[in-house]
Parts: structure tokens; sequence; C-alpha cells
């Protein structure tokens, strides 16, 4: 590679990082405003329709937001090591940045592994170098072996058969959007308890979700249901404001299990849920 090319290959990584970086702010922002606007919910409820309609506009931003983040993140990765991935690393040179190593990717060990990524690092001192990407399925597809392939094909047909179900799944059960959708309950004081909840056996074992719902109780009478999925924190807040919307004062306590698909991969996810329970009427804990 000649120097001209080095340097708009620099040039456009350094382009690159600098949109991932104001990318990662307007989440950032979107997040702050998402939390804003339920913090309005409990002290405006007459502004309800507007700041719903809000709130329903971030998520909607903050999903395009995500979907942009890792696009130019794999954008800037081939920028920064043009075709590099899991089986073409090994050809690249890379330098330790704390014994001033130099050498392959070949020569490289493996010092961990992380969500996604093979952790790399010097063979000398064995500091982390670098996080190799996990292979794509399309990456799979154009350098794996023959029996690499087969199985990416079949995680091909495997994705149509989640997504599908997945989608029987929220056909049969739609999300809770109104307060029309629950019953009235004759009681002074209510308590809503939100349960993950296994409906039959698991018939497929790489689908952690089948069968699986969130199951709205009041006592033991189930009053709704919806599919279960990962960081579903936000929709309990927003569910919380309708079932507001429809008992009112009376409602004391929305309870909800603080597990992995609750909170996912959000570090306030917990502490949301409780401020959101502790402002409901007579239910401070």
């Amino acid at each position: 590679m000649d120097s001209n090319s080095e340097n708009n290959d620099l040039e456009k990584a350094r382009a690159l990082e600098e949109k991932l970086e104001r990318l990662r702010n307007e989440e950032r922002i979107i997040k702050r405003n998402i939390d804003e606007y339920h913090e309005l919910l409990r002290s405006e409820p007459e502004s309800k329709e507007r700041l719903t309609r809000k709130i329903e506009d971030e998520d909607n931003e903050l999903v395009r937001v995500k979907a942009e983040i890792e696009a130019v993140k794999a954008e800037f990765l081939e920028a920064s090591y043009p075709g590099k991935n899991y089986y073409t690393y090994k050809k690249y040179h890379f330098k330790c940045k704390k014994c001033g190593w130099e050498g392959l990717g070949s020569e490289t060990v493996v010092v961990g592994d992380v969500v996604n990524f093979e952790v790399i690092g010097c063979p000398k001192c064995r500091w982390l170098i670098e996080h190799i990407p996990f292979p794509t399925t399309n990456e799979v597809l154009k350098y794996g072996t023959a029996e690499d392939k087969e199985r990416a094909r079949g995680w091909i047909e495997k994705d149509k058969i989640l997504s599908a179900k997945w989608e029987e799944q929220w056909e049969k059960f739609p999300d809770l959007k109104s307060p029309d959708q629950l019953p009235d309950i004759d009681a002074d004081e209510i308590v809503i308890s939100l349960r993950e909840v296994r409906i039959g056996e698991a018939t497929d074992k790489d689908d952690v979700w089948e069968n699986k719902l969130l199951v709205f109780y009041w006592g033991e009478r189930e009053i709704y249901r919806v599919p279960i999925w990962f960081e579903y924190y936000n929709s309990y807040l927003r569910w919380g404001e309708i079932l507001k919307e429809k008992y009112g004062e009376r409602l004391v306590d929305f309870e909800a299990e603080e597990t992995v698909d609750l909170g996912g991969d959000s570090f306030s996810a917990f502490k949301k849920v409780r401020e959101f329970r502790d402002s409901l009427s007579k239910g401070k804990k």
C-alpha cells in the first residue's frame, strides 16, 4: 500500500471515529430525553398524550441511531484495517502499546474473549492489542471451510424460522398500548405484578424466548400478556403509565422482577424501575 493510500485510509478512519463519537453523544441525549419525558409524565398527567408521542418519537430515533452506530463501527474497522476480520487479521501488522513489540497477527496470542469479540494480546507481555470481531454469517460464507459454510447456511434458515415465530407471537399477543385493553378491577388499592412466565415447554434449545411471556397479574388473576424480549424496561415504564391511566391513584404498585431481560445492558434500568414504583401513590418503598 503506498503512502497516499495509507493517508487516505487514516483520514477516513479519523472521520469515522469522529462520526461515531457524535452518534454516541446523540444516543446519550436521546436516552436522557426519554428519561426526562417519563419524569414529566409523572408530574404532568394532563400532558400524557403529547409526552407519550414524544417518547415514541425518541424511541424510534434511538433505534435509528443504534443501527447507524453499528454500521459506522463496521465501516471504521474496515477503514482502520481494510479487509481485516476473524479470518484475515493474522496477516496484518500490529504493535504493542506497552512494551513496543511489533509483529503479525499470526504471532499474537489470544488473551480472552468478550461478547462478540476475541481478544488478542502481545506474545511478549500479554498486553491487550486488539478486539477481533467473531465472524459474521457473511464472512463465514466467504472465508470459512466447506463445513463452516454449511453451518452458516443452517444459521440463516434458523434465523428465518425464529423470525417467523417471533412475528407469530406478537400477532397472538399484541403489545399493550391503550387502557382499553385492560379489564376493570373493583378494588380500592391495586397491585399489578409483571412476571416472566414459561407457558409450556421449549421445543427449540436455541430459542430462549419460545413460549416465554410477560404476564400481568392482579393477585393471581391474569389481566394481560405480551411476548418477552431482551431489555424491556422502557416498555415497563410505558406500560406503567397506561396502568396509571386505567386505574388512577388506586394503582399502588407495579411490581417487576429485576432480571437480565428486564435490565438488559442498561446500568440504570433497575433504578428507573424502582423510581417509577416509588412514584405511585401509596407505593413508597
